[in-house]
């Protein structure tokens, strides 16, 4: 029982460690970016970290099994990529993100050709 009670404890104050940080990043990014890009930012790097740690937890599992076969397609590939290399994953990840908020368009043409690309395979 005390070591329920000591994991919620750690939860806790993990979580209110995380909201105190990001309201100080928002009070920090607010006077130079506006309130709306602020809230973005901090969603933005509340989600980076999120996946981050999420794939440094993934990375450290055991392997349930090995794929004796190389990856054929785009999504296996990338799959394989995060899976091998978690920090390059992230960081092209970012990279694609902020690509796509500086050309909106391109995202457009992004989302049309995969959505294109997934109807043809039903």
């Amino acid at each position: 029982m005390r070591k329920v009670v000591a994991a919620a404890a750690a939860a806790t104050a993990a979580v209110v460690t995380v909201v105190a940080a990001s309201f100080a990043l928002y009070a920090a990014l607010k006077p130079e970016i506006g309130p709306a890009w602020a809230a973005a930012a901090v969603a933005a790097i509340a989600m980076i970290a999120a996946w981050v740690l999420a794939l440094v937890f993934r990375a450290k599992a055991p392997e349930d099994r090995r794929r004796a076969e190389e990856p054929v397609g785009f999504m296996e590939r990338a799959t394989d990529l995060v899976r091998e290399r978690p920090l390059m994953a992230a960081a092209a990840a970012a990279a694609a993100g902020w690509i796509f908020i500086r050309n909106p368009a391109l995202a457009t043409v992004v989302a049309a050709a995969l959505s294109e690309k997934n109807r043809g395979r039903h």
